[in-house]
């Protein structure tokens, strides 16, 4: 009769062993990941865990405190935020990522964006081809080209939003109605970009409310999205298919997020099939060009997060500077006034290019992006496997490096002394190389190279015209 033998450990000793042998393993690792990267300053928890820069994410200061490590020019333009992340504000290393024929590549923190379980939109894949790919079949469509009627579009929701502020909150002798000019940015942001896109505004500026609680939805999920890019194993975990199908919006929900992914889902299957919907917008634009059913819907709500959440930040934070300095505000509104009394504005909306030829106005713009840019995230990418040597320092392959556009656009040594002070007179003032300098610095705030921003050219259509004319009312 056979017989088997076996040594049955005692269960707090079995525990203790594997205990033991996982500390030895994540010592190591610990060990490895320090010395690597040990030429790097940076904070010292920092060297060991990803955790402290999710802790700044998590208080909302991560762009601020990051800035801060830059701030002893001795520590040069690279520093260290994670055991294999490192962080710069060098433009000419972010150029050098980001170029065309780079051998850096995105890193996994991207994926956060991928809001289609079994798809990815041109932010969240880190498959180079595919990004090349997708933005190739999307670039006519947001360049405006075929829609003819993109100002207009545009020119629709800024008038909306003029008559919520009259309606709504315009003061009545020593009565005061105070008004959100925040929460109001992102209903003009979210109208445009829909009408822009799909010619179906949300209606945010009819209702004059979050009528599907969108916004306070993004709020909380954004803060985890970023909190989730910095650590890969989390993000692992909740893009597993059954812990998305348990917790992730779905286009079936009447409100948040999930209501937007319904209204896009309607809107593109309404432009696909035998009886489909042709319009001259710039979803048609990505229908023309190639894109998928799939693939529309799944870029259709990257531009609504993306290209409104971005542009509303950039359109208050710019007026804020603007309306809480005066001197600021009148030199912008006597412009505007004299440019509208020389007939030199187009009535009721002036255009896209009449905005151009405002100095002021578009100094103030610049300064506005300069001094909070929308999009603080790292961005990071991932060294060539060989790594790469910048300015005698060696970094190794494989490793991740953001950069921290706050600290990069409040850099002394390119804008001045006064570069954490909103002075839009800097771009009237700077000339020759020093201005030239500024200028392709401040092109990074949307990235640079085969990664810059493809909803720029809108983005900034309707910055010139929002603040144009809302410093008018």
């Amino acid at each position: 009769m056979a017989s088997t033998f076996s040594i049955r450990l005692p269960w707090n000793v079995s525990v203790s062993s594997a205990s033991a042998i996982l500390l030895v393993i994540y010592l190591a690792w610990s060990a490895k990941s320090y010395w690597r990267l040990r030429h790097f300053p940076g904070p010292w928890p920092a060297r060991f865990t990803r955790l402290w820069y999710a802790k700044l994410i998590w208080g909302g200061s991560m762009a601020k405190d990051t800035a801060i490590l830059f701030e002893n020019p001795q520590q040069g333009p690279i520093v260290r935020i994670g055991p294999n992340t490192l962080v710069t504000n060098d433009p000419d290393m972010v150029r050098r990522m980001t170029a065309t024929k780079s051998p850096y590549t995105r890193a996994e923190s991207y994926k956060v964006f991928k809001f289609n379980a079994n798809l990815d939109n041109v932010i969240s894949t880190v498959d180079e081809e595919r990004h090349t790919y997708l933005r190739n079949k999307m670039a006519h469509g947001y360049a405006g080209k075929g829609n003819l009627n993109l100002e207009r579009q545009i020119d629709n929701q800024l008038e909306k939003m003029i008559e919520l502020i009259d309606r709504d909150y315009k003061s009545l002798g020593s009565h005061l109605r105070p008004l959100d000019f925040a929460r109001l940015s992102q209903y003009f942001a979210l109208d445009a970009i829909t009408d822009v896109a799909f010619s179906r505004p949300l209606g945010y500026l009819v209702s004059g409310s979050d009528h599907y609680d969108y916004i306070d939805n993004l709020r909380q999920s954004m803060a985890l999205n970023l909190i989730l890019s910095t650590l890969p194993l989390a993000w692992s975990f909740f893009d597993l298919g059954w812990i998305r199908t348990l917790i992730a919006p779905s286009p079936t929900d009447a409100k948040g997020f999930g209501r937007l992914m319904g209204i896009a889902k309607e809107v593109i299957a309404e432009r696909f099939g035998a009886d489909k919907i042709v319009k001259h917008d710039m979803i048609d634009s990505f229908i023309v060009n190639g894109l998928t059913q799939a693939e529309c819907e799944s870029e259709t709500m990257l531009q609504v997060i993306a290209g409104s959440d971005t542009t509303a930040t950039a359109l208050r934070t710019t007026m804020f500077h603007i309306i809480s300095q005066p001197l600021v505000y009148h030199a912008l509104r006597a412009e505007i006034d004299t440019a509208s009394d020389r007939n030199h504005l187009t009535s009721p909306i002036a255009s896209d290019l009449e905005a151009r030829k405002l100095p002021y106005l578009q100094a103030c713009i610049k300064e506005g992006l300069r001094i909070c840019p929308p999009g603080t995230g790292l961005f990071d990418k991932i060294t060539p496997a060989e790594g790469d040597s910048y300015r005698g320092q060696m970094i190794p392959g494989n490793t991740r490096i953001g950069m921290a556009n706050w600290a990069m656009q409040r850099s002394q040594e390119i804008y001045g002394a006064d570069a954490n002070y909103f002075r839009p007179e800097r771009w009237l003032e700077s000339e020759g190389e020093q201005k030239l300098r500024m200028e392709r610095t401040h092109e990074l705030v949307f990235s640079a190279g085969r990664y810059t921003c493809v909803g720029r050219n809108i983005a900034l259509i309707e910055l010139n015209k929002a603040i144009l004319e809302v410093g008018c009312v």
